[in-house]
């Protein structure tokens, strides 16, 4: 071979370089080129096991966890009412470490200039970050059975939060043939119809306020609002 790439997948992060000088480079499109998406693929297909086992099942576990222990101990009224529920919160916080520290690896294994800045610009990075909080914050009132927010709170806190888990499922499926394609497509369609959700508030405040100044002269008991 006239080109010897070898060097690019005895580390890792010769890889990652590579692509951030690439990503550096003043052309955009040579991430576009064949040549690069074969590289792509090829590191791919070395590493999609380790991504799955390594960091892929560890954040189902995180959900899983999360989610029983939001529904089954957070949102009680009475926390003390869990009983043995009530052991899950180590459990839990164990996998948020987890989480957490795919996030370091993340942050600190980039050597760009503006790793901090490029990292905290991504809303992706942002959510995780609001979602780990949260959940730790979740577990040690919990824990140390604080009474600092009332159930009513506690549940639109659990509520939100586990939103922001289930989200985080959309973009793992990316990493997958068989949904990824759909992903695209769900992320291309909402792009699409941007302009649609301008219009439509507007269509609605056009009929909306006529039948507001209409239902005016109607009797109270004949509104039709």
């Amino acid at each position: 071979m006239l080109l010897d790439i070898g060097w690019l997948y005895s580390n890792q992060k010769n890889f990652l370089n590579f692509i951030q000088v690439l990503n550096a480079c003043s052309r955009s499109d040579l991430l576009m080129t064949d040549f690069v998406k074969t590289l792509l693929e090829v590191f791919w297909e070395r590493n999609k096991e380790k991504i799955f086992w390594r960091i892929f099942i560890p954040y189902l576990a995180y959900l899983a966890v999360t989610m029983f222990y939001m529904i089954h101990v957070v949102c009680l009224d009475n926390i003390q009412d869990a009983g043995n529920y009530s052991y899950l919160g180590v459990v839990n916080l164990i996998c948020v470490c987890r989480q957490l520290q795919v996030k370091w690896v993340q942050l600190f294994s980039s050597k760009e200039e503006n790793k901090f800045k490029n990292y905290f610009m991504d809303p992706l990075n942002i959510t995780d970050l609001i979602q780990y909080t949260l959940t730790t914050m979740l577990i040690c009132l919990t824990i140390f059975d604080s009474h600092i927010f009332a159930p009513e709170t506690r549940r639109i806190m659990c509520s939100f939060l586990l939103f922001l888990v289930w989200s985080k499922m959309f973009d793992w499926l990316r990493m997958f043939d068989a949904t990824s394609f759909y992903i695209k497509l769900i992320v291309a369609t909402i792009i699409d119809i941007t302009p649609f959700f301008l219009i439509f508030p507007i269509f609605l405040l056009t009929i909306g306020t006529s039948l507001h100044i209409l239902n005016i002269n109607r009797v109270e008991n004949d509104a039709i609002i």
